[in-house]
């Protein structure tokens, strides 16, 4: 499927010409199976877990509804609230280090003779 969606920039004289119209066309009909690929699988999966729910006893089936909205819930919301929480403790670590805000202003600002302090007075390094 990746192979059917690379595409890269062309250029026409206008958009009337046979060969923009040729791509266009190909492009939209590479879309089309994409999607109606994309589709049938997602169908293909639907009849797998209906066809599983229906062949297992209801306190099964409940258990199995538990861990999907309990693993859904993880990935949604519980790795980007990790990842927020350990991003902004990081960045509150580093902000209260002198040496990452000096290499900071160096690499940023790229002034290695004078680099401002919070006082606001120059000084050299």
């Amino acid at each position: 499927l990746a192979k059917l969606h690379s595409r890269d920039f062309i250029t026409v004289d206008s958009h009337d010409h046979p060969d923009w119209k040729r791509t266009l066309r190909r492009w939209r009909a590479q879309d089309r199976l994409i999607y109606t690929v994309a589709f049938l699988l997602l169908l293909g999966c639907m009849l797998f877990n209906l066809t599983f729910i229906a062949n297992v006893s209801a306190h099964d089936g409940t258990r199995w509804f538990v861990c999907v909205v309990t693993s859904m819930a993880q990935t949604v919301l519980g790795v980007p609230l990790l990842m927020t929480i350990v991003t902004l403790s990081a960045s509150v670590l580093a902000r209260s280090s002198a040496k990452v805000k000096q290499e900071t202003q160096l690499l940023f600002l790229g002034e290695e003779d004078e680099v401002a302090s919070d006082d606001g007075k120059q000084t050299s390094i």
